[in-house]
């Protein structure tokens, strides 16, 4: 060890032709200290790696390179450069066989990556799509989550949680069927699950792993239950982290807006290290992120957003609260405005006026501006947390801490130990408008008008809002590799892992006498007078007394276990090569404790208690790959996968779900699925490559899915069977809804087929088109939508949903034709169904020319159909194209260059337009586009810039890198979108807009 921390402190020497070379024929341990004495550089190795190898003579002018690769010429060993110019010898990669090139690579020997999948490729038979190391590098994008988002065209995700609220967790969304459908896979295993009030899960964080780490990501964008079993009807992503680094480095990154602000933060290091001469490696890393919070006034979005809805549609806005509120007092009538006689009686001729904020208690001046603003709504944001210092989304506190231990003990018995600890930390400021909006009738001296007026009014710190969130995710997982006869190879592993969310929000709202103050001028004692059309300095110190802190404080942890015995090997010899066959057997459980959440509204909390929730899901498994011919002409390389997966699910939850009492004893529900994938993939001629293949898969029902909800009472439903009477008004009605405890799993189906053209040695130029196919059937529904009219409609299909009363003699002379209803089930059903059609498209070519190296490339998806349809008979929803479905069009393209120490790349993103409104129908449609001014958000488009330059010497195998990163580059707005309740942009776009990133990463050891 003493000798390699010396080398890696030399100087390095240059690489040029070493004269008068003249190394003796013999032990080659002898012939490399030797040549490292004559041609003075550092040759590292250990005995146990050179053993008794011989070698021949070597005399002459020779470069040093040539000559270590002349010495080890035919002994299975290699040789790697560092970064300070010293070579280290190891063994040479073995060259994986066909069949290893089909089992999982944590049991290809050789290989130290943990992954426990296969290896997918691109051009697997089912369509893969596989992003490198150096895909996600140049994306310079600061986690998975957002990566995924801009260079990942499959992934319909609208919103990413962090734009919605505080919430930094991670979430992708193939194909738009929901975050639930997609699986996400570390190294081949699933990561516990991020708990989800009150009782059910999320998708796992990914978003805490550094970048920095990631090897590649394959992702499958059609029904994979064969392969990963249940929970990914619409496709899975794994994440496969580079585990077998050798070597030290840290890197630094900085990012800013072109406008000074959205700072982010980053840093990283990792050292991978052998103590005893390659029998153990061992790599750990960590790293911290953080990104300052963008605020409102920083940018235009709330402003552009209400000004556009006012003009567009002042009707609404006046017509109903919450009315605007901004950098003024906006106060608004039901009515034309007047003055009271006491102040002129000048009719303003409008409804609405405003003043600026700051005025004193000169009631002629207030008078005077109220006139002269009337028709005039301030619309720009006010200053504070209530206006232009309110977060446009969640800012991210994120580090990590990665560990890989693997031991060889020789004859192919391999042990590992892997850790993944990842923290989250989310942070956001916003405020609730509502508690801006006071009524002030005519008669009150707070009011100078005739008429009642609201008062719209941007006052710290009534309704801001703090919100923090917690993401923690852990695994631990130790396995052991061994082999078994015949070439099959065995692998155990155990799995322990814990999540962890929580929230807490604190929200500064009004006292209850905040409405006497105002409303009927009524001042509590000790309390100041509220004058908010008086001195506003006054106001605003005195409205502080009317003030209360609400918090609210949740948290539940999810605990994982998982036990897995992976076997595989060769079956039998086919003319393609050996028939490969995966088993696995396994058993994972993920238990929700019991937890609370605590409501601070008075001086004692109020307390809801969630549940403990537990899922078990035990797993039998096998994929076997046939490769049937070699060459025979049109079925060239012929190959088979056929994968079979069943999953017994047991779900135990309360009886019933109480928050203030204690729940009943727990209910188990089961399910059991049987899900297959199978398909082929054939040459049939020289750069053409076709495959075709279809899967099942299955979506267990959600733990919340499962538990009904009843409640009694009444509402104006009318009762069709007794003269339009309202259920629940002649007696106790108990209405229904929420889950079910017979719901079977959501079913799935997906057909893929695809073709791959590629030209030259079949790399470059490479160019697929794959159609897939997912349908969906089972899907679990509210019953008719949950429309009680509906349902008593149709009570002769459904009569199981609703009890009668017997139906009185009474009853008969009315003509009423049943008794009243007691008891009306809308809980959910199996009847959904979804049908989603797509074409993904990836071109690459990489060629070389006298300028430099080229790369080029292409990723598109097409998703032309997303049918939802509630259940037989119902209205068939297409949801492509509107806000709340998926874009018909997303892609991005680019174009990479580099030369000697130099890369430089562009990448651009595209997303077609979409409809403003959700794909059902609504009755305030007509409206949001009319506030909107159009019925389409338009198409979007975006271009980076990135590149890297080396900073150590030419011949160096690696170096100092520094990578910078220039997003937006034309620094588009984000188009602007009319929603109250939304941050006044697509959510598409970046916020930040234009940005700047630069990274500086250096090797403090070979690598």
């Amino acid at each position: 060890m003493a000798l390699v921390v010396a080398a890696l402190v030399a100087t390095p020497v240059s690489a040029a032709v070493v004269p008068g070379v003249d190394v003796p024929a013999g032990p080659l341990s002898a012939a490399l200290t030797a040549l490292g004495r004559q041609a003075n550089i550092d040759i590292l190795f250990s005995d146990r790696v050179i053993g008794d190898r011989q070698c021949a003579a070597l005399r002459g002018e020779v470069a040093p390179g040539d000559a270590l690769a002349r010495l080890l010429a035919g002994s299975g060993l290699t040789y790697r450069r560092t970064a300070e110019g010293a070579y280290i010898i190891e063994q040479a990669a073995v060259a994986p066989t066909e069949f290893e090139e089909a089992i999982p690579e944590i049991l290809v020997i050789g290989r130290r990556v943990q992954n426990s999948d296969i290896r997918r490729t691109q051009d697997d038979i089912q369509p893969y799509q596989v992003y490198s190391r150096h895909d996600v590098q140049r994306a310079r994008s600061s986690s998975i989550e957002a990566f995924a988002r801009s260079r990942l065209p499959a992934n319909a995700q609208i919103a990413s949680p962090r734009q919605t609220g505080s919430n930094t967790r991670s979430e992708i969304n193939l194909r738009g069927l929901g975050a639930n459908q997609t699986l996400i896979l570390v190294d081949g295993r699933r990561m516990p699950n991020l708990p989800s009030p009150p009782f059910s899960f999320n998708q796992p964080d990914v978003n805490g792993i550094p970048v920095e780490m990631i090897d590649r990501i394959e992702v499958l964008t059609a029904t994979a239950g064969g392969v990963y079993g249940t929970g990914a009807t619409s496709g899975a992503v794994n994440i496969v982290l580079q585990n077998d680094f050798r070597g030290a480095e840290v890197s630094a990154t900085t990012g800013v807006s072109s406008r000074g602000d959205a700072f982010e933060y980053r840093l990283f290091g990792r050292v991978g290290f052998t103590p005893d001469n390659g029998r153990t490696n061992v790599m750990l890393a960590a790293s911290w992120a953080r990104e300052a919070i963008l605020q409102a006034g920083e940018r235009d979005y709330l402003d552009r957003a209400a000004r556009r809805r006012f003009a567009n549609d002042p009707e609404t806005v006046l017509g109903a609260s919450p009315f605007p509120t901004g950098n003024g007092i906006n106060i608004i009538g039901t009515e034309p405005l007047t003055l009271d006689p006491e102040f002129g009686g000048t009719a303003l001729g409008a409804r609405f006026t405003t003043l600026p904020l700051g005025l004193g208690a000169d009631v002629a001046t207030r008078n005077a501006l109220l006139v002269a603003n009337a028709g005039t709504l301030t619309l720009d944001q006010a200053p504070g947390v209530r206006g232009t210092g309110a977060s446009v989304q969640g800012s991210p506190e994120v580090r990590s801490i990665l560990l890989n231990v693997r031991h060889d003990f020789g004859g192919g018995v391999e042990a590992a130990v892997d850790l993944i600890d990842t923290r989250n930390r989310g942070r956001r400021r916003s405020a609730s408008y509502s508690s801006s909006i006071y009524p002030i009738p005519a008669s009150q001296p707070n009011n100078p008008f005739q008429q009642t007026v609201f008062l719209a009014i941007p006052a710290d710190p009534l309704g801001v809002a703090l919100e923090r969130t917690i993401n923690d995710t852990q695994r631990l997982t130790a396995s052991l590799t061994v082999p078994l006869p015949g070439r099959w190879r065995a692998n155990a592993e155990i799995g322990r892992g814990h999540a962890r969310a929580a929230t807490l929000a604190t929200v500064t709202g009004e006292t209850d006498d905040l409405f006497l103050a105002l409303y009927r001028d009524v001042t509590p004692a000790g309390k100041p007078v509220l004058r908010p059309l008086g001195d506003w300095d006054e106001f605003t110190t005195a409205i502080g007394s009317y003030a209360k802190a609400r918090a609210t404080t949740s948290g539940q942890s999810d605990r994982f276990r998982n036990l897995a015995l992976r076997l595989a090997g060769p079956v039998l010899q086919l003319a393609g090569g050996p028939a490969a066959l995966t088993l696995l057997a396994e058993n994972r459980r993920e238990t929700i404790a019991e937890s609370q959440t605590l409501l601070f509204f008075s001086d004692e909390p109020i307390v809801f208690n969630l549940p403990r929730v537990a899922r078990k899901v035990q797993s039998l498994y096998g994929e076997g790959r046939l490769p049937l011919t070699a060459d025979a002409g049109l079925f060239s390389r012929l190959e088979l996968q056929l994968a079979l997966r069943h999953d017994w699910t047991r779900t135990t939850l309360p009886g019933a779900v109480t928050f203030f009492e204690t729940d009943p004893p727990p209910y188990a529900k089961r399910n059991s699925t049987t899900m297959y994938t199978a398909g082929f993939r054939v040459a049939p001629m020289p750069g053409l490559l076709l495959r075709a293949s279809t899967a099942t898969g299955a979506l267990p029902p959600a733990t919340d899915q499962i538990g009904a909800r009843q409640s009694t009472g009444s509402n104006s439903t009318p009762d069709p069977q007794r003269g339009g009477r309202f259920l629940g008004r002649e007696v106790t009605t108990t209405f229904v809804t929420g889950g079910r405890s017979d719901l079977r799993p959501e079913r799935a189906r997906s057909i893929s087929a695809g073709a791959i053209v590629s030209l030259g040695d079949g790399a470059s130029p490479r160019l697929s088109v794959d159609f897939t196919r997912i349908t969906k059937r089972d899907e679990i529904v509210p019953l008719l939508g949950g429309n009680e009219a509906l349902l008593l409609a149709n009570e002769a299909i459904y009569p199981d949903r609703i009890t009668r009363a017997p139906l009185s003699d009474a009853d008969r002379v009315l003509g009423f034709t049943a008794g009243p209803v007691t008891r009306i089930d809308l809980s959910s059903i199996n009847l959904g169904r979804t049908r989603i059609d797509a074409v993904d498209v990836a071109f690459d070519h990489s060629f070389s020319a006298p300028a430099g190296d080229f790369n080029a490339y292409l990723r598109a998806t097409w998703e032309p159909t997303f049918t939802q349809q509630a259940g037989p008979g119902a209205l068939a929803i297409e949801r492509v194209g509107y806000v709340d479905g998926p874009l018909e069009w997303r892609g991005n393209a680019g174009l990479d260059w580099s030369r000697g120490r130099f890369t430089v790349g562009c990448n651009g993103q595209f997303y077609s337009r979409y409809r403003v409104v959700r794909s059902v129908t609504t009755a305030t449609e007509a409206q949001t586009i009319k506030a909107q001014g159009a019925l389409h958000i338009p198409a979007q488009f975006y271009v980076d810039l990135y590149g890297t330059y080396r900073l150590g010497p030419n011949d160096a195998a690696s170096g100092p890198e520094l990578r910078w990163g220039l997003s937006n580059v034309f620094d588009r707005r984000p188009p602007t979108v009319v929603d109250p309740n939304g941050p006044g942009y697509s959510f598409y776009g970046d916020p930040r807009r234009r940005r700047f990133q630069l990274t500086l990463d250096v090797p403090l050891a070979g690598r």
